[in-house]
């Protein structure tokens, strides 16, 4: 059964009517060209794709594809030359704006995705194209469709590429430029061949006689010859991206093994390129540590042996926790079609390390000003070394991590053999009268601090004046309640102890300024000068020099910050 559309001749003249004025390269025909293309171009450059198909919606250049088309199928020299001159003219004047803005402002254009994804144009345009150029076609013929020819023609990329065409011309990306101009020149061959055969199905070849049919496909010859070779082409390049997909997967496949031994929980991207007989591979990920270069160079060797080329591994990785409510996460994540899936890694030593994890974050979350900063699990023998870094405003008791060591050694997967050690860097807690003791000042298993009341401020203050007026000086201080009674620590330096004498003397002041019973304690350090003028403190020596630098170069000091400014 032979297929035909039926239209009348009446719409054949119109359709033929409507081509003729479309493909007139008139000044709003290139007008819109030109704006089209600097949409498109600007699209492509903030990497906005509702940008580029706005330009798309603009550009005129489909229509004298179309009026090719249909005036090589009647033969029509009038309409083929105001359709040819109108797409070459269209062509130069898109690809001459795109290169003009980018020479302009060639600061502003970086490479984007949307600029990348014309450069490389594949079978997948190309088949996109020929529907394009069927859809096109069709909705012209039948009136009922016509409105729908815009939508057509945002599904083709004909103006964007000869923008990025013209781009790439002035950034000097010349591989870019060819491979933008291919992807144009694969839509404009699709589009006219396929259109042509909607139009001759559609009786509007004037002629069905063989020999008319003949010249036909020697008008068309040479698109069709085009057609072919670019064809071939881009199925060389669907091979080579098959095959650049299967060594993706393979990789993939390699790393997602390699990375669920290790405490990398996600891998955001994966960049494999095959060139001169060798794979470069970058790979970014998420986890709690850098990978170290040695573990990278030994996933690099079995890289090498499973793709059976030499392999160059670089790893990008992006610090973070992921912790759930059993700890640290140590499984490997990933978003699937399906959603999100997890690889169970089955590796005991980080099993180990996660029941750890999450013993001490419990432990310390409870204690606030101590957090713990990494973990990490080091086999030492029979035994495994388990490192943990805190930090905070206290240290951690000895009897505290033989706690947690114990409460490890009880619940994780392989703890009888590990021991706890704790790296601790502490950071002082100071305020206007000097240093705070938080293991003073709180209960261990309480929360850090308790707040300072006015009085207890008081209290302080009373007890530095009446240092000062006896040599020494108030290094820190600490203050709690206990037992309905206020208890003082007072860290002092002088140059001399301080004696039991005079912490007698000063329990009795404040207790009897405050009206309250205060007990003190008192941590006396010899602190001694000898200088010009004898025995001085080391503080003393300090805010001396201070004062005297102060007034010798303060006025120097303010007014080259005034002149810097």
């Amino acid at each position: 059964m032979k297929f035909s559309i039926s239209i009348t001749d009446q719409r054949k003249l119109k359709v033929y009517e409507e081509l003729r004025q479309g493909s007139d390269p008139r000044r709003a025909f290139f007008l819109l060209v030109a704006v089209s293309t600097l949409i498109a171009a600007f699209g492509l450059a903030m990497n906005n794709t509702a940008v580029v198909i706005g330009a798309m919606l603009v550009a005129p250049l489909m229509t004298p594809i179309l009026g090719l088309a249909l005036g090589l199928l009647r033969g029509s020299p009038h309409l083929i030359g105001l359709a040819a001159r109108s797409e070459a003219l269209g062509v130069v004047v898109s690809i001459g704006m795109g290169f003009i803005l980018g020479i302009t402002l060639p600061s502003y254009f970086e490479i984007t995705p949307e600029m990348l994804s014309r450069t490389e144009p594949g079978v997948a345009d190309l088949l996109v194209a020929v529907l394009a150029g069927i859809a096109g076609a069709y909705a012209l013929i039948d009136e009922k469709l016509s409105p729908a020819l815009p939508g057509v023609a945002i599904s083709t990329a004909i103006v964007p590429p000869l923008a990025n065409c013209g781009m790439c011309l002035a950034l000097g990306a010349y591989g870019g430029a060819a491979g933008s101009f291919l992807l144009f020149f694969t839509n404009f061959l699709s589009i006219l061949l396929v259109s042509g055969l909607v139009f001759h199905i559609a009786g509007m070849s004037q002629a069905f006689r063989l020999k008319e049919g003949r010249k036909i496909v020697r008008r068309f010859g040479v698109a069709l010859l085009g057609f072919v070779i670019v064809t071939s082409l881009l199925s060389i390049e669907l091979v080579k991206m098959y095959e650049d997909r299967q060594l993706q997967k393979q990789v993939a496949t390699m790393l997602q093994k390699e990375f669920s031994s290790l405490r990398i929980t996600n891998l955001e991207k994966l960049v494999v390129e095959s060139e001169d007989g060798s794979i470069l591979v970058r790979a970014d990920v998420n986890a709690p540590d850098v990978v170290a270069p040695r573990t990278i160079s030994a996933i690099e060797k079995r890289l090498a042996e499973v793709t059976g080329q030499p392999t160059r591994l670089f790893i990008r990785t992006t610090v973070t926790h992921d912790v759930s409510a059993s700890g640290s996460i140590n499984q490997f994540v990933e978003q699937t079609l399906d959603g999100i899936s997890t690889t169970e890694t089955g590796d005991q030593r980080l099993a180990t390390l996660q029941t750890a994890e999450q013993i001490l974050r419990e432990y310390l979350g409870e204690r606030r000003g101590i957090r713990l900063e990494s973990l990490n699990l080091i086999p030492s023998g029979s035994l495994m070394a388990l490192i943990a870094q805190i930090s905070g405003v206290r240290q951690l008791a000895i009897e505290e991590i033989a706690q947690l060591e114990a409460l490890i050694q009880n619940q994780a997967a392989e703890g009888k053999n590990t021991r706890l050690l704790v790296q601790q860097e502490t950071s002082e807690l100071t305020d206007s009268l000097g240093s705070l003791r938080t293991e003073f000042t709180m209960p261990q298993s309480g929360h850090m601090p308790v707040e300072v009341t006015d009085k207890m401020k008081s209290i302080a203050v009373f007890a530095r004046d009446w240092l000062d007026g006896r040599g020494y000086w108030l290094h820190g201080w600490s203050i709690t309640m206990l037992d309905d009674l206020y208890h003082l620590l007072l860290e002092v330096r002088g140059a001399e102890l301080f004696d039991s004498e005079q912490r007698e003397a000063i329990k009795r002041e404040l207790s009897s300024a405050f009206d309250t019973h205060v007990e003190v304690y008192v941590r006396s350090q010899l602190d001694t000068v000898i200088g010009p003028r004898g025995n001085i403190s080391f503080p003393d020596l300090l805010d001396d020099f201070r004062r005297r630098n102060r007034a010798a170069y303060g006025d120097e000091i303010k007014r080259s910050i005034i002149e810097s400014r």
